[in-house]
Order: structure tokens, then sequence, then C-alpha cells
């Protein structure tokens, strides 16, 4: 179980859900938090006039002792892009919408631009958490870069199977100083901690994708949580063309969709080892001198993959060994980890709590059925991904030329 939820009264003090990720877990009275910062999500609920926030659906719910189930919300897809939660009474703060003016097209200023504020932003976070060790979460390039800036404290590595090995060499390879310890883990699922993960993240994710939670827990608590876990969020879709390319509206699929899908990770490690829980693509500097000031569709006309500029600025102008590769680590999949038993989970582990439970059952199943037949139909007939999808796709498009609800729409953003 979930530690307590501290309570702290900052009345006074107007914040931003990015330094909030920066305190102490906990429910927070503020004068203002301002959402400026779309990978770092907090809640709030209002009880008896005074708005409580925190980065905790469950925490505010049992601050309530009572939960209203929301039958919009939904485990349909392995996660939730919404300003909706589990909880009637408790919702997501919305996001400032923003845009970028696009006055920045030129890769060659958006490299140097970018390895500049990285550099900056790991220098800042050392200082701010002197003597703190430092956790990697490392995956590809994304990860790979942050060992090639130049850092005082010591570092831990944790990657996993099938890529850990490869990190190992890209350490060794390179020489690189100040990797205190490499953790490489096996591809295998650590059902150990499943409540705290279920109760940590309230349902948005599918636990699935929930990597090595309880190794950094384990790290944070061998150290009494002096510890700053880092993520690679979020950059391939900065420098690399992706499907976030696709989206009508770029920036509306951050707020949306990425702060739901990355973000969560973020709000589960938070909720559950207490420590700060950072990404060096989300540091403000780099929101507002870089991700908000290029034309993101720059990447369409790039050559070759610009991180490895990036990471040469990092690395004193050595070129770096990359591995040639980047194998994707399995779902952890299995009746433990189903999402759609998870919302049920969810409420039992809150009746046991004696918190006063409101299930609206009949609504909820109606809504459960009413998203997953489409979902079910879209997953064979909107992109040709297996046997069955590469017959219905063809006989899907052309119904579509008659019928607009067969219109293959796998890019509309929309909340859901």
């Amino acid at each position: 179980m979930l530690d307590k939820f501290e309570e702290f009264d900052c009345s006074s003090e107007t914040i931003t859900n990015y330094e909030l990720y920066l305190k102490p877990k906990g429910i927070y009275k503020f004068k203002e938090l301002i959402c400026d910062n779309y990978l770092y999500p907090v809640y709030k609920t209002n009880i008896s006039n005074e708005i409580y926030y925190s980065t905790s659906v469950y925490a505010l719910i049992v601050k309530r002792k009572k939960f209203i189930r929301n039958p919009n919300f939904q485990t349909t897809d392995f996660y939730r892009p919404t300003f909706q939660t589990i909880d009637k009474q408790v919702e997501r703060v919305r996001t400032i919408s923003m845009t970028s003016d696009k006055s920045i097209d030129d890769p060659n200023e958006i490299i140097v631009k970018s390895a500049e504020i990285f550099q900056e932003y790991i220098t800042e976070i050392e200082n701010k958490f002197s003597g703190y060790k430092h956790l990697l979460l490392m995956g590809g390039k994304d990860s790979q870069n942050y060992l090639l800036a130049d850092r005082k404290e010591k570092w831990i590595v944790i990657s996993g199977e099938p890529n850990g090995s490869l990190n190992k060499e890209f350490i060794r390879k390179n020489d690189i100083k100040n990797v205190e310890e490499i953790i490489i883990l096996d591809d295998k699922s650590d059902d150990s901690m499943l409540k705290e993960e279920l109760i940590a993240s309230d349902c948005f994710f599918d636990m699935g994708h929930f990597k090595y939670i309880p190794k950094i827990h384990e790290i944070t608590k061998r150290f009494n949580q002096k510890v700053v876990v880092w993520y690679g969020a979020g950059g391939d879709g900065k420098f690399k063309y992706c499907a976030n390319h696709r989206f009508p509206n770029f920036y509306e699929l951050h707020d949306l969709h990425v702060g739901m899908s990355m973000g969560i990770l973020h709000q589960l490690t938070k909720n559950i080892s207490n420590v700060p829980v950072l990404s060096i693509y989300q540091c403000s500097k780099f929101l507002s001198e870089v991700f908000y000031k290029f034309d993101p569709y720059y990447v369409k006309n790039l050559k070759s993959d610009i991180r490895i500029d990036i990471g040469k600025i990092l690395f004193s102008n050595n070129v770096p060994i990359y591995p040639e590769t980047n194998p994707n680590p399995s779902d952890w999949s299995s009746k433990k980890r189903n999402r759609y038993k998870s919302i049920d989970k969810y409420i039992d582990i809150l009746e046991k709590e004696n918190i006063k439970v409101t299930k609206k059952i009949v609504k909820s199943t109606y809504n459960k059925y009413y998203e997953l037949i489409p979902f079910i139909l879209n997953k064979y007939s909107s992109k040709k991904r297996s046997t069955i999808s590469k017959i219905l796709v063809p006989i899907r498009i052309f119904l579509s030329k008659y019928f607009k609800i067969f219109k293959i729409n796998r890019y509309k953003l929309k909340e859901i």
C-alpha cells in the first residue's frame, strides 16, 4: 500500500505543475497552480470550498473519504488521454493551451540550442539536489545522451533486456565516467508491487507497460530517497518524424496524449517512491526556447537522426558510439496486469480502506461496452497489421466512400 500522503498548506504560494513534481508527494493547498507543462499530471478536488491538489487521484479520494465512479472513465485502450479521472469529484488540472510561433526551423540551430539547454538543465538539477544519486532509466538515444553530458554527481543506470547489454557496451565503448552502478534487468515481469502500481497510476495506463518499478523503489529506499529519477520522455517526437506529426494538432497531442502516457510513468514513480522524477525534454527552458519556437515539421526534411549531433556536442564534440539497434522490451502482459480488471481492483482497494463507494454500475457497464465494441473493430480495420486487418481495411476504405461512419480517423484528437 502507498505511504500516507502528507498534507501541506501553501495557500500563499503560486506554483507550476512541474515545480510540484520537485516537492514531496502530498496533498497541497495553493493560491494557484499553473499547469504549463504537458508532461506532469496534477489533479484537484473541492472539499468545503477549498481546492486541494495532488499528483494522486487516490490520495484525493482518501482525503474526501468518498468515491463516486465516473462512468465516462474506462480502460478500453492501453492509456486514457483525458482531463477526467475515475472519480467524478476529482479532475485533472487542464494544461494551458500553447502552440509554436515557428520562428526556428534550422536544424543546426535546434541542435546547438538543445545541447546547450540539456547541459544547463543537468547541471541545474545536480546543483539543486547536491549529494543525491541520479537514477537513469536507459533505453535508446533519448536517454543515452544524458550520460554524454558533463556530470558531477554519481549516476546509476537501469536498463532492461534486450537492450540492457547494448547500453552496458555503450557506456564501456565511450568510456563514460561518473556511472556508479549499471543494473541490467531481465525482460520479465516483477509483480511484487502490483497493488502499489495500480493505486499510484489511478488506472490511467495499462500496467503491462510499467517496467522496473520495484527496482526503482528499492534503490530510492537504499539511499533514503536522496535520489532523482530520470526518464527520456518523448525525445524522438521532437527530433524524428513519427506518428505524433500525423495528428492535426501537434501540440494538443502532447497536452492530451503524451501527458497521459509518458506523464503517468512520472506520476507512478513519484507517488510510489516520493522522489523528483524528471525528463530533460520537458525542462522549462527547452519548452520555451525550442519546443514552442520550432516548426515541428522540420524533421520531415532531415537526412539523419539529429540526436546523434546533440550527443556529439554534449560529449565535448567527441563522436559517441551508439548501439546499431534499439530493441524494445516486451509488454509485461499477464492476468495480474490485465487492464480490463484494473478499475474493479482499484474500487475494491478503496472499499477495504473504508471509503464510501458509489459504483454507478449500470452506466459504467454500458459505457464500457459502448467503447469496447468500436475499439475492437478499429483494432482490426484501421491499420494493416494482421491477416484479418489486411482484408478488413480495404473493405472499410471502400465503404467509407458511401458511409461516413466507416471513415478511418486514426489521428483524430479527442478526449476520451
